[in-house]
This record gives structure tokens, C-alpha cells and sequence, in this order.
């Protein structure tokens, strides 16, 4: 009998531990139902930037799991919202997982973004992060859009800075330089 006693009191314990613990995963993946569109994550943005790291360096992907716990960006262009810093500090992973702005190349990026203290933040861990543009081209999603149409989505939205695409983005080329503008 007390050998009997012996093994059911550590399996009760084990199994009412076992009970009342949550099921553990190192990061909560994003849902259909939970992922925000691009819509909702522009509308939520506090800041829309064309933004770019130059510190970016292949390394960052070969040291484990995980990345820096900040990026630092170079504000290129505000689209939504206001800042004045030429570069920002925005959060990037958190721990092992990917929830803030993960930006693993120096190019340019529109980048949506929440006010966090004096730095910036992913709106949401669901949200929308950031699109690439290249010579002026958006990947929007699985379509590529010119950064005109981008602005003019904004614009519908009624969220973009400045007093429309047109004479915003073709002040900025030639302020910048040359026909392929900022990207």
C-alpha cells in the first residue's frame, strides 16, 4: 500500500500541474482572424514613414534565433504623422520572437508605426509591418503598386501628410534628385 501511495501522490501532482499550466510556445503565432489588414494598421498608425536602415550586415541572421532588440531607421519621408529626428529607434524582436519591425536589408520601406516612450513600435503584433519599395515601386502584398498609388490609397483613407501625392512626391524628387525619386 505504500508503494501504491508513493507513486499516485508525485502522479497527482505531476497531473494536476500539468492541468493548470497553459499551453507554452515560445511566440504566439498571428491568426487569420486576429492579423490586421492594411486598412486597420493605417488608420492605427500614429507614423508612416519611408524609413531605411544602413547598419543592416548579413551577420545579424547567423547569431541564433532572434535579432536586435532595436533597428535604428533614417526617416526618408513621413507620410502619416509627424517626426522631426532624421533617425528613429524602433523595436524590432522581442526575445526569440519576431513582434516588432524586422527589417533585414538596407532599403528602403514604408513602415508603420505606433509611439512607444521617445522610440516606435509595430502597431500591433498582427498588424501590417512594412512594405519594400524599389525605384519608386511598392510590394503591396503579392502586387507591386507605384508609390503614387500607395500615397493615393492614403489619401483615400484620408491619412496622408501634405496636400496630395502629386505635388508632395514630385517636390521631394527634385529636393532628392533625379527622375526615380526617393526609392
Amino acid at each position: 500500500m505504500i508503494k501504491v501511495k508513493l507513486f499516485i501522490i508525485p502522479a497527482l501532482v505531476l497531473f494536476s500541474l500539468a492541468l493548470g499550466a497553459k499551453e507554452a510556445r515560445a511566440c504566439e503565432p498571428c491568426t487569420k482572424d486576429a492579423s490586421m489588414q492594411f486598412e486597420e494598421t493605417a488608420r492605427n498608425s500614429d507614423l508612416i514613414i519611408i524609413g531605411q536602415r544602413d547598419d543592416f550586415t548579413p551577420d545579424e541572421l547567423t547569431h541564433g534565433v532572434g535579432g536586435p532588440e532595436v533597428i535604428k531607421l533614417n526617416v526618408r519621408r513621413v507620410l502619416k504623422g509627424k517626426e522631426s529626428r532624421a533617425e528613429i529607434t524602433v523595436k524590432s524582436w522581442s526575445g526569440m520572437c519576431p513582434y516588432g519591425i524586422i527589417i533585414n536589408d538596407n532599403l528602403p520601406h514604408i513602415v508603420f508605426l505606433k509611439k512607444s516612450g521617445d522610440q516606435y513600435r509595430a502597431v500591433d503584433m498582427c498588424s501590417v509591418k512594412d512594405y519594400l519599395v524599389k525605384d519608386n515601386v511598392v510590394e503591396f502584398g503579392s502586387q507591386k503598386i507605384s508609390l503614387e498609388d500607395f500615397e493615393l490609397k492614403l489619401e483615400k483613407l484620408g491619412l496622408q501628410n501634405g496636400s496630395g501625392s502629386g505635388l508632395f512626391s514630385n517636390l521631394y524628387r527634385i529636393i532628392v534628385g533625379g527622375e526615380k525619386g526617393v526609392c
